[in-house]
C-alpha cells in the first residue's frame, strides 16, 4: 500500500521515543501542549451511532471511564498532547472527555497520531484483510522492517434467543459482542490473522514457510501463553524470513 512503509517507519520512531513507565493514573494532573479542539475534530462520526442505545446490553467502550492519554503526532513526536480518552469499539472512535454532558468530541482518524493510554499504544490504520479495512488497532510489537503485530477489536450487536411464550423469563435485550483478533500487518499494509497457538499460528502465513516456522517453534521450545511472548517471538521470526 503506497506510503504505508514510510508511515510504519515513522511510527516505529515514535514508539521508540515513548517511555512506557510514565503511565498516568486517574486523577493525575494534566499539563503540556494545548490544542484547538475545533481543529482536532473528526467531522465524520461514521455510519454507526457513537453510543449504544438503552435497549442494548453491554458496553461499547474499552475502559470503564475516560483515562489519561498521550497523543503523539508525526510533526511533534516529543511533545504529546495530554487528554482524557476512551475507545468506543462499536463506533470505532476515540472519544474525548467533555465538560458538556451531551457533547461528543472525537479524535480525528489519522494514521499520523499515536495514542498511548493505560500502557497501551493505539494507531488508526488502513490495511488489506479480506478487502480494504480501516480501524484503530493496539500495537503489540513492531519489527525492524516495519512489520507489526497488532490486536484488532470489533463489536457487533447480537440478538438474544427468542423466549418461549410459556417461559416466565423476562425478554432479553440484544447484547454487544466483542471480538479480539491478533493480526500481523506487513510493511505493505497486508494484514494476516494469527492465533496465539503453536499449531494454528502459521495457518494463514505463506505455505512455503510453514515448515520453517514450526521448526523454529520446536527448536526454541516456544510456548504460547497469555503474555504473548510466544506469539511475538514467532511473528518476529516470520518477519525476518518472509520475502513476499
Amino acid at each position: 500500500m503506497k506510503g504505508f512503509k514510510l508511515l510504519v517507519l515513522v511510527t516505529l520512531l515514535l514508539i521508540s521515543e515513548i517511555v512506557y513507565a510514565q503511565n498516568f493514573h486517574q486523577g493525575a494532573s494534566f499539563s503540556g501542549q494545548s490544542i484547538d479542539l475545533q481543529t482536532f475534530q473528526d467531522s465524520d462520526l461514521t455510519t454507526r451511532k457513537y453510543i449504544a442505545t438503552n435497549d442494548v446490553d453491554g458496553d461499547p467502550f474499552l475502559f470503564a471511564t475516560y483515562v489519561p492519554a498521550k497523543v503523539y503526532s508525526k510533526s511533534n513526536p516529543k511533545q504529546p498532547t495530554l487528554l482524557e480518552l476512551n475507545y468506543n469499539i462499536y463506533a470505532g472512535s476515540m472519544n474525548m472527555k467533555s465538560s458538556k454532558i451531551d457533547e461528543v468530541l472525537l479524535l480525528p482518524k489519522r494514521p499520523d497520531l499515536l495514542i498511548v493510554m493505560e500502557g497501551r499504544t493505539f494507531l488508526f490504520l488502513e490495511f488489506e484483510m479480506r478487502g480494504k479495512k480501516s480501524s484503530y488497532v493496539e500495537i503489540i510489537a513492531s519489527y525492524e522492517n516495519g512489520d507489526m503485530l497488532a490486536l484488532l477489536r470489533t463489536q457487533e450487536v447480537k440478538q438474544s434467543l427468542s423466549i418461549s411464550e410459556s417461559s416466565y423469563s423476562s425478554p432479553r435485550n440484544p447484547r454487544i459482542k466483542t471480538e479480539e483478533t491478533f493480526i500481523f500487518i506487513t510493511n505493505k499494509g497486508i494484514a494476516i490473522e494469527v492465533k496465539n497457538n503453536n499449531k494454528r499460528v502459521s495457518k494463514e502465513f505463506s505455505t512455503s514457510l510453514n515448515n520453517r516456522l514450526q521448526e523454529y517453534i520446536k527448536i526454541n521450545s516456544i510456548e504460547f501463553e497469555n503474555d504473548l511472548t510466544g506469539l511475538i517471538a514467532t511473528t518476529k521470526y516470520y518477519s525476518s524470513i518472509r520475502t513476499d
